[in-house]
């Protein structure tokens, strides 16, 4: 059996409006001021990027995968990227935007969403070394 997912997001440029990203990029450097060095600013904006990137790829069947996730939670990896159309996915409820909702605990529904992505995805996250900086901008009250 073939795997055939939907690669033309991941690779197209005009699926999103850049200038929106940049400006996410930018805001997330100035939240990151006092708790970060400007040089250390990589440490947060390089991980931040790559999953916005994820989540907008995922966006479209976002609610579907959480369904099929929700009704059964031992549904095998296999069948979720094909709900998603992606080799990757998403289980949990929160996006980005939805955590900034809950501020008191952004740092442990941060984590949740995380851990929400699909294995291969949490590989790429935990080799960047986020967790530590999630922590960090929890200690230093820095909401992104």
């Amino acid at each position: 059996m073939t795997n055939k997912y939907n690669y033309e997001v991941m690779f197209d440029d005009k699926s999103i409006d850049v200038s929106k990203e940049v400006s996410l990029v930018w805001s997330i450097a100035n939240s990151l001021r006092g708790a970060y060095t400007s040089d250390k600013y990589k440490d947060v904006i390089i991980p931040m990027v790559i999953i916005r990137r994820f989540e907008c790829a995922l966006a479209e069947k976002k609610d579907a995968v959480v369904a099929k996730y929700k009704a059964n939670p031992k549904i095998p990896a296999a069948l979720l990227c094909q709900v998603s159309g992606y080799p990757f996915y998403n289980t949990s409820e929160y996006t980005l935007a939805k955590l900034l909702n809950d501020s008191d605990n952004i740092a442990s529904n941060f984590q949740s969403y995380i851990d929400g992505f699909s294995a291969n995805v949490q590989t790429i996250i935990n080799n960047l070394d986020f967790t530590k900086q999630i922590e960090k901008m929890d200690k230093n009250k820095t909401v992104l």
